[in-house]
């Protein structure tokens, strides 16, 4: 094996067992092995996390687009479908910030726009309001933000 033995006798048979010796630099390989699997699995957990909200959020952007579609659609009704549809889901996902436009243009109230213009919904949020805090200690903070577009045809 190369490495030194500790060598035990025992005392009416004369048998000899080697029992092996952990040096330091065993110690120092196997705990930066743990410190590197550890950290691996921290970031693997903080991405699943990630790859979760950014989902919850696309299907709440999908639900967005299609109600605003509706002919009697507001941005306060496409807000509201967009807010159930994160709630149900993902409870922590509620303080996503949402932005409506069509043709470079915030909209609020009834939707009003040309035919073949682009609404688009953007929902952004904060990753220590879906993560827990101590994987945001550990990893950071940042902002998830997907964008919905779709291209409108006439109500």
């Amino acid at each position: 094996m190369g490495a030194s033995a500790l060598q035990v006798y025992g005392s009416e048979t004369a048998t000899r067992i080697e029992l092996p010796v952990r040096g330091v630099a065993w110690v120092l390989r196997w705990a930066a092995v743990v410190t590197v699997l550890s950290y691996s699995a921290i970031v693997l957990a903080a991405f699943s996390y990630h790859v979760s909200a950014e989902h919850a959020l696309h299907q709440a952007t999908k639900i967005g687009l299609r109600e605003a579609a509706l002919p009697w659609a507001t941005s306060e009704s496409v807000e509201t479908v967009i807010r159930q549809q994160l709630s149900a889901r993902h409870p922590g996902l509620r303080a996503a910030s949402l932005q409506l436009t069509a043709g470079g243009r915030r909209l609020h109230g009834p939707l009003r726009f040309n035919e073949g213009e682009r609404l688009a919904v953007s929902l952004s949020v904060a990753t220590a309001d879906f993560v827990p805090r101590w994987l945001t200690l550990l990893t950071g903070e940042s902002v998830v933000v997907v964008r919905g577009e779709r291209r409108l045809g006439a109500r």
